[in-house]
């Protein structure tokens, strides 16, 4: 449907029965009706849930009776458009997380709008035990709103660190949910459920973690003999780059005033003739790579703050306690209920008449009467929304439903793998984009990705190779390398593993469907692969390109036993280091 017609229904959109078309933005596609069905009952079932749940612990406080465990479907990568769904939908996910926050965010411009509506998402998490972890962009220390921001987040419940170049604006909920932009504005964005790709998402987020450094220590600076900043060390790579000051600033995420005082002041220290001369004491220890693009985002942010001790749903256990004493002796003190404040709230107890120091207590049963019937109302109200949507849409149920999506589809068999990638690299002409995690690869990996190599290179493409350091050391790699030749491949190395990532001309990807199956996921969703490849460049920036030394320390240890110290020093066990290295446990 062309999205012109939609303004005379624009609850088709509101109501996410219609979403984008991933190829072309003037054009809607229907959600098929049992997915916009489950859609559309998921908030009712929520608030259904939530009454129930709510219920279910008065009702423990005051009878012996049981709650409602809870449901809630969701669909695997969702488009969502415009700020206010964004946020509501991040909202709502952090309202339900029970484990584990993540996020990155570029730049400093973050808009205090969009940092006071995150403290309530993150109040909440907190509140539950949720515990939260953000990577910001160097600058970052330096931005007094960032800095005031976390200023009183207690540090139990929050770990900030800091890194160089960071990826676009990911939030994960869980290990579960994931949030990426899907469009440049950043007024759009995908909500991702498949396992897979989440699981990948983590994987790069603790790869930058683990380089990143804690808000509580000093960022080394590249050159220990030049006294300027890591900010102003970032500044001068970019300048180098060839960019101009407006765009400098913008990935700083710094005013254009503040960032041409840093020029000016790094022109004065190291004694710079003109600004690509900036950047020349850093050229070989620092900016290997091409940085990764960077844009401030005002819409998508996930932060914190204490929350409330006092439970707002049920009864806390002080409160329980009293009024379990006020039942058996038939009153309670005035002054015993400041620290249950809760059960004047809830009405359980009420002013004796005859002597204003104490409180009676309502008898349990017409206690739990008078809280339930508020409860059975609202539920009696969504139970009838739900039967108003099932009378709407269950006709459609009947239609043929439309074709499945194809913008992400499951192969099965190692053999439907390789012939799938094997079409694939015939049809590639500009770029193929590999990460293989691991050190020691089969000799039939190595002679079926020779084939598909050369394939792409008879067509005139290139190819960029993304590996763990232990590869270093395989005869077998390097007879690899022998037959292709360095004109047409480049190859990096890298400390820990992801999961394995293949992507054809930034515009079909391939990534494991789950761990240790015959079964991988192609994906061609637009936005989905470019922000792939966007990880991938982040992570290229930050490797090793195989003809150069690994960094070591001035010990005398090679940089592998170096990264295995760093994860012993980390509090892992032999089996946990070897799956991360991507070597045997007997290697370690």
């Amino acid at each position: 449907m062309a999205r012109t017609e939609t303004s005379a229904a624009p609850c088709l959109v509101e109501l996410s029965l219609l979403r984008p078309d991933p190829w072309d933005d003037a054009w809607l596609r229907p959600v098929p009706p049992s997915a916009a069905l489950g859609e559309l009952l998921r908030p009712v079932s929520r608030k259904i849930d939530e009454q129930l749940r709510l219920a279910a612990t008065l009702s423990r406080s005051l009878l012996p009776l049981s709650s409602v465990p809870p449901g809630d479907p969701d669909l695997a990568i969702t488009v969502l458009e415009g700020v206010a769904a964004i946020q509501a939908s991040v909202d709502q996910a952090a309202a339900t997380a029970t484990d584990e926050i993540l996020t990155a965010q570029p730049g400093t411009g973050h808009a205090p709008a969009s940092l006071s509506a995150a403290r309530a998402d993150a109040r909440t998490a907190i509140g539950r035990g949720v515990r939260i972890r953000h990577i910001y962009e160097h600058a970052s220390r330096y931005s007094s709103r960032v800095r005031g921001h976390l200023a009183d987040v207690p540090a139990q419940h929050v770990q900030v660190r800091t890194t160089e170049v960071t990826v676009e604006q990911l939030i994960i909920i869980d290990r579960a949910t994931a949030y990426v932009p899907a469009s440049d504005d950043r007024t759009a964005a995908l909500r991702i459920s498949q396992p897979a790709v989440v699981s990948y998402l983590v994987q790069v987020y603790e790869v930058l973690w683990a380089h990143a450094v804690p808000l509580a220590e000093n960022h080394r600076t590249a050159g220990p003999e030049i006294q300027v900043t890591a900010v102003q060390r970032d500044i001068a790579r970019l300048l180098t780059e060839g960019h101009v000051d407006d765009v400098v600033a913008r990935r700083m995420g710094i005013s254009v005033r503040t960032c041409r005082s840093h020029i000016a002041r790094l022109t004065q220290t190291l004694g710079a003739t003109s600004r690509t001369h900036l950047g020349a004491p850093y050229s070989t220890a620092a900016f290997a790579g091409r940085a990764a693009t960077r844009e401030r985002d005002q819409h998508m942010c996930v932060t914190s703050n204490t929350a409330g001790a006092h439970a707002v749903d049920g009864l806390c256990e002080s409160a329980t306690a009293l009024y379990a004493t006020a039942v058996r002796e038939g009153r309670v003190a005035r002054s015993d209920l400041v620290a249950a404040p809760c059960l004047v709230r809830r009405a359980l107890v009420h002013p004796d008449p005859n002597d204003d120091r104490w409180m009676l207590p309502l008898p349990a049963p017409a206690a739990l009467t008078r809280l339930l019937i508020p409860f059975a109302r609202e539920v009696s109200d969504h139970l009838s929304d739900a039967a108003a949507l099932l009378d709407t849409l269950l006709p459609f149920a009947s239609l043929a439903p439309p074709p499945s999506d194809p913008t992400i589809t499951v192969i099965h068999g190692n053999d439907r793998i390789m012939d799938s990638l094997r079409e694939a690299s015939r049809a590639a002409r500009s770029e193929v984009l590999t990460a293989q995690p691991g050190g020691n690869r089969m000799v039939t990996n190595l002679r079926a990705g020779l084939e598909n190599a050369q394939a792409v290179i008879e067509a005139g493409g290139r190819l960029r190779h993304l590996y763990q350091h232990p590869v270093r050391y395989s005869r077998r790699f390097a007879a690899y390398l022998d037959h292709l030749g360095p004109e047409h491949l480049e190859v990096r190395t890298m400390e820990q593993a992801i999961d394995r990532l293949i992507v054809f001309d930034r515009e079909t990807a391939y990534l494991p469907a789950a761990p240790g199956t015959e079964s991988a996921l192609v994906i061609r969703h637009p936005a989905l692969v470019r922000y792939l490849v966007h990880t991938y460049e982040v992570l290229w920036a930050r490797a090793t390109p195989y003809d150069d030394p690994l960094p070591t320390t001035d010990a005398p240890v090679t940089a592998v036993q170096h990264s295995i110290a760093r994860l012993l020093a980390a509090g892992h066990v032999d089996d946990d280091i070897a799956r991360r290295m991507g070597i045997s446990v007997r290697g370690v």
